[in-house]
């Protein structure tokens, strides 16, 4: 499909984008101006601030170069396109058509605030590493920006550039996402979206914008069960989403030892009124045991994160597969972080409760373990961040 200009829908808003489009298009609408388009996911009428890839486009052409396309949204409304474009050809030749691409996208944008190419032109012109071109638009309420990245590869033809060796993992796949057509040992990525100027860290998160991925790295906090108590998650599809991000995480061996359980609000009483039960029996007092099976109770949502392995596993392959699943517990923290939604990494031993695999739907499994249990809402206010040590006490930096 080549990379045409049609009207846009009449109900677009917004700057222009790529491919047609426009900021503040409806699904409906960027289907309809980029036919053969495939839904990944239907839009949440209650969706967060932060970006949903909801669509994209397997075949796309640029400037002659071919590729995928991924369009996000913010509130039901395009707010970016990112491009995934490859070329087998050398370096030098990719970096020329990146440059031929970038005219031709400020010609269908227009006029640009500010235009960078890093490292500069004729600065190291035959090596290999990444090259990043960049533009940003201004408009009364709202920015536009592209980034075009050059990246060289180490495959060879008939490898395709995700998972293998070669270009690195630019856009991680989605559920229901087309597969990469054919194979390339360079990949451009345009990435052009819409943003307002003023907002919070984690909200609009883009893979083109690091500083928000940091923003939430750092950001992050654990918010307790009473700060979670009564708050309300009214779409509890989010969670789902912050789990298919889980099962990223990086695994040795790909054994992927992680099994989730997402509670019902009937689970969660059950859940609570267990380690109540718990607490009783080792003499905490009635204040004490009401207080948590009521603080238990009222969060909105439970999810229990074990480790399975396989019946032969050593040690050591035990061990690693508890911490593919520590890492997939982060990668789920941050996702739901970055859409407003707080946790809270709980390794009460309720486990060791007689009715809690039941709870789970099966017997105990020798094999598997819970390594948390994970309570979520929204809270009204998240505690402050302390480390009590420096990043120069636990670093031992050989480079300096």
């Amino acid at each position: 499909m080549a990379a045409a200009d049609p009207a846009p829908g009449p109900g677009a808003a917004g700057p222009r984008l790529l491919l047609g489009t426009r900021a503040g298009m409806t699904l409906t609408e960027v289907l309809r101006a980029v036919p053969g388009s495939v839904v990944y996911a239907e839009p949440r009428a209650s969706a967060p601030a932060g970006h949903a890839v909801l669509a994209g486009h397997d075949d796309v052409e640029v400037a002659g170069i071919g590729g995928r396309a991924r369009f996000g949204f913010v509130g039901g409304g395009l707010a970016s396109v990112t491009l995934e474009l490859d070329h087998a050809g050398r370096h030098d030749d990719l970096v020329f058509a990146v440059r031929q691409l970038v005219v031709l996208l400020v010609e269908r944008l227009g006029r640009c605030a500010s235009l960078s190419e890093s490292p500069p032109p004729g600065a190291a012109e035959a090596g290999e590493g990444e090259r990043v071109i960049a533009a940003a638009w201004r408009s009364d309420g709202v920015d536009v920006e592209l980034e075009v990245a050059v990246r060289q590869g180490v495959g060879a033809p008939g490898r395709t550039s995700r998972g293998g060796g070669g270009c690195p993992d630019l856009l991680s796949p989605l559920p229901g996402a087309p597969r990469a057509r054919g194979s390339a040992t360079c990949s451009v990525i345009v990435a052009g979206f819409a943003r307002s100027p003023s907002r919070a860290p984690g909200e609009n998160l883009h893979m083109a914008d690091s500083s928000n991925i940091v923003a939430v790295l750092r950001g992050r906090r654990s918010v307790g069960q009473p700060l979670l108590a009564g708050s309300v998650v009214e779409d509890h599809g989010v969670v789902r989403e912050a789990l298919e991000s889980a099962r990223w995480a990086p695994n040795h061996k790909r054994t992927e030892p992680w099994r989730f359980y997402l509670l019902d609000d009937e689970r969660i009483r059950r859940l609570a009124d267990m380690n109540a039960e718990l607490l009783a029996r080792e003499g905490s007092s009635p204040d004490k045991v009401e207080l948590k099976r009521r603080q238990w109770a009222e969060v909105p949502g439970v999810v229990v994160f074990t480790v399975r392995s396989a019946p032969d596993a050593d040690e050591v392959m035990r061990r690693e597969d508890y911490a593919a699943v520590v890492a997939a517990a982060q990668n789920f923290m941050l996702h739901l972080w970055a859409e407003g939604v707080h946790t809270k990494w709980s390794t009460s031993a309720v486990w060791r409760h007689e009715g809690f695999w039941p709870l789970l739907g099966h017997a105990a499994d020798p094999g598997e373990e819970v390594v948390g249990i994970f309570f979520y809402g929204r809270a009204a206010e998240v505690p402050a961040g302390r480390r009590r040590l420096s990043l120069d006490e636990v670093l031992t930096d050989f480079r300096r």
